[in-house]
Order: C-alpha cells, then structure tokens, then sequence
C-alpha cells in the first residue's frame, strides 16, 4: 500500500512520469537492482500459483498426477513440481524468444489479460456451486439464556433476508446447509 501511496505522490510531482511511476522515481544507479528485485518477486509469484493451482487440478481429477515434493515437513502447502517447474521454463524461454521486445510482450499481455478475465467470468458463473449455511434458532422453555433475548433472537430471525436472494444466487447453483439451535 505504501508503494502505491507513493507512486500517487511522485505521480502528482511528475506527471510526465505516469508511463512506469515506479521506476522512474528511482535513482538512476537503482533501476538494474530494482528490475532485478520486481523480476524475482513475479517469478515467484508466477511459480507459487501455478504449482498451487496444478496440485489442486491433480486431487480433483482434471490433471494426471504429478510428482509432488513436499519442501517442509511442518507446511504441506510448501510443494515443488519438477516437471512443471521445466515447463514454466521452456514456455518463458518461448515467450522471451517468440516476442523479442517488452513492448510486444506487455501488449500481448493486456490482450491475454481482457479476453482470460472475460472466459473466466463465463466460466465461473456457469460451473459455480454456491454453499450457503443457515441456522433455525428456536427458544426451548428454561435454559441459561434471559427470555428477553431469546425473543431477540427470535425477531432477528423471522427479519432476516434469505441469503441466496440477498445475493442474488442462482437457485440452481445453491446447496443450503442447516443447523437448529436450541437457546
């Protein structure tokens, strides 16, 4: 957030600046370091997703299974794929390759990004299943709880919008889960 913040200040100082804030706020013996340091974090963070999102298409079916390495014994989330871990680096080699300048790569990529939210949406709204819980509160003669709350209780709930329609679920797609407590 604070870079962010930042940029925003330098942005009002330096709009001529407006095409790469980060690093044209920097000081000239910093860029290399800094592009060294941004292309490190988005490497990981790339790595980090993909080996989480194939592990997870492995235990539900829609990937072969892989060899999975567990790094630590004490995070089962800290994995390492070998052989996704060589595709990553033939396609990076591809695309590096097969682009030959930033500015390509970075127009390919908002046209990749646009059309893969779009697909993504559709997607998501066809396949979704959405799991809503719900808990029937009913007021039992006795009990440690004062009678004027547990009227409170009962208001609260007969008031209550139905959560599929307040978020206008699709009806289909929903999957209520229930409990009855007794105050």
């Amino acid at each position: 957030m604070l870079s962010h913040l930042s940029q925003g200040a330098w942005l009002l100082h330096h709009p001529e600046t407006a095409d790469a804030p980060f690093f044209r706020s920097l000081p000239s013996g910093a860029l290399y370091p800094m592009v060294a340091l941004a292309t490190v974090v988005a490497s990981q963070a790339l790595i980090s997703a993909v080996f989480a999102l194939t592990r997870q298409a492995i235990q539900l079916g829609y990937c072969p299974p892989l060899r999975i390495v567990h790094t630590s014994p004490g995070h089962r989330g800290q994995i390492y794929l070998p052989g996704v871990n060589g595709g990553l680096m033939l396609a990076c080699v591809a695309v590096v390759l097969g682009f030959r300048s930033s500015g390509a790569l970075a127009a390919a990529y908002g046209v990749a990004v646009a059309g893969t939210m779009a697909i993504t949406t559709v997607l998501f709204a066809a396949v979704v299943t959405y799991y809503v819980g719900w808990v029937n509160v009913r007021a039992q003669r006795g009990g440690g709880m004062p009678r004027g709350l547990k009227r409170l209780y009962g208001v609260m709930q007969r008031n209550a919008y139905h959560t599929p329609d307040y978020f206008r679920l699709p009806s289909g797609q929903v999957m209520e889960l229930g409990a009855r407590v007794e105050l």
